[in-house]
């Protein structure tokens, strides 16, 4: 999942909300707010911002399919087994509603305030970090959790003795029942442990740092104006 992504997405919504742009006054001293109003202010900010933390959601999924289909494929299935390309899609798109599911309840994107500030008596900038569950350090180690698994609970499902028996099979045409089976419950461990792995960690990742947007207000109610 690009970190980029995140970035670009806030620009592009920005630019689809941007309505009339508010110029920053530079010999305007920057008040700073009192804590009723920042309250209020924050609260009017995270408001604004859910329509663009479901439309960073959705894009990050689009990536994720995207990474399943192009990537997934070479590790899922050696090139010498005997699957019909239509059971691989099936597997890989089992593979990545998994992953969807998992990834949008465990992705806690959100929208911490740092600092709220008077541009004039109209307008104020909000500075904030745009942060999420950090999927590198939750999944860290988590194919060597799938060997050790593989070994015990999945051989142990499946009803094999070791992987050779199935290495064996995946070599053969024909019996294409018997390998959904596998893939299956392969795809289940690995799914099960990435959403342990995930729901088990708390640590954030900062996708991207000090951005800054400026709210307006408008007939006593403060609205998001532009992205700076």
């Amino acid at each position: 999942m690009k970190k980029l992504l995140f970035v670009l997405m806030l620009a592009v919504m920005g630019n689809a909300l941007a309505g009339t742009a508010v110029q920053k006054n530079r010999n305007t001293s920057m008040n700073m707010v009192s804590a009723s109003e920042k309250s209020k202010i924050e609260n009017a900010f995270q408001k604004e911002m859910k329509d663009i933390k479901e439309m960073i959601e959705n894009e990050t999924l689009a990536e994720v399919k995207k990474n399943t289909f192009s990537n997934n494929a070479d590790l899922l299935f050696n090139k010498d087994y005997k699957i019909s390309d239509l059971n691989k899609k099936k597997i890989l798109e089992k593979f990545f509603e998994g992953c969807s599911d998992i990834y949008l309840k465990n992705m806690k994107l959100r929208f911490a305030v740092k600092e709220i500030k008077y541009i004039d008596k109209k307008n104020v900038e909000v500075v904030y970090d745009l942060k999420m569950k950090d999927f590198d350090k939750a999944l860290d180690g988590i194919e060597k959790k799938f060997e050790e698994n593989i070994r015990i609970n999945v051989l142990k499902k499946l009803g094999y003795k070791n992987e050779n028996e199935i290495e064996a099979l995946m070599l053969k045409n024909g019996n294409e029942s018997e390998k959904i089976r596998i893939y299956d419950i392969m795809v289940d461990e690995i799914l099960n442990i990435m959403r342990k792995a995930l729901e088990n960690v708390n640590l954030e990742t900062v996708v991207s740092a000090n951005e800054k947007a400026v709210l307006t207000e408008r007939n006593g109610q403060w609205e998001l104006s532009y992205f700076k």
